[in-house]
């Protein structure tokens, strides 16, 4: 189990790009965030007595900072909150995949397609999740509807106190922190 770039504080020198030209006029600002599961795995014995594992479990999060903009005009300390946001929504979920990935280091399989196929159950929902949340060039996310932007001060407040609940707690599930919040995805 290993966890890489787990904890940043975005700060608006963290938005070295230009605003694109085909920006929506109302949108402030953009993080772009990336996350690599890696599951390396072995085997032992020789056909068909084979016997397939994981060897470890490396999970990464990472800022795209050359991706990321924001307008002059829009940094507030509330929209660098809301970005802030879209940093933990992947950064949460990766701590979840890394720790549920981790518990199949025990197991065994018979073949690489049955462990490639247990590697898939965890890791896929938990990134088309992360998909879901998050806004893209073409369509705003769950988050960003909720908070229309970070701009529904009442809806910001609850998914930052979801963020921090989860943050600090070691075992801490998004989605449950999002529930005791209200927040229904």
């Amino acid at each position: 189990m290993s966890l890489s770039g787990f904890v940043v504080q975005l700060s608006w020198r963290d938005f070295p790009a230009g605003v694109p030209a085909n920006a929506s006029p109302d949108m402030g600002a953009f993080v772009s965030t990336s996350f690599k599961a890696s599951t390396p795995w072995t085997y032992v014995g020789n056909p068909p007595n084979e016997v397939y594992s994981i060897g470890s479990v490396a999970c990464s999060i990472s800022l795209n900072r050359t991706k990321m903009w924001a307008r002059t005009s829009a940094r507030t300390a509330s929209l660098l909150q809301h970005e802030q946001g879209h940093f933990e929504i992947t950064a949460l979920l990766v701590r979840q995949m890394d720790r549920e990935l981790s518990t199949l280091l025990t197991q065994t399989y018979s073949s690489q397609s049955d462990l490639d196929n247990a590697v898939a159950a965890i890791r896929d929902p938990l990134a088309q999740l992360i998909a879901d949340l998050q806004s893209t060039a073409a369509a705003d996310g769950t988050y960003d509807v909720s908070t229309n932007h970070g701009l529904d001060a009442g809806n910001q407040a609850k998914w930052t106190r979801a963020f921090q609940n989860c943050r600090t707690s070691a075992t801490g599930e998004l989605v449950a922190a999002l529930t005791a919040q209200g927040i229904t995805l």
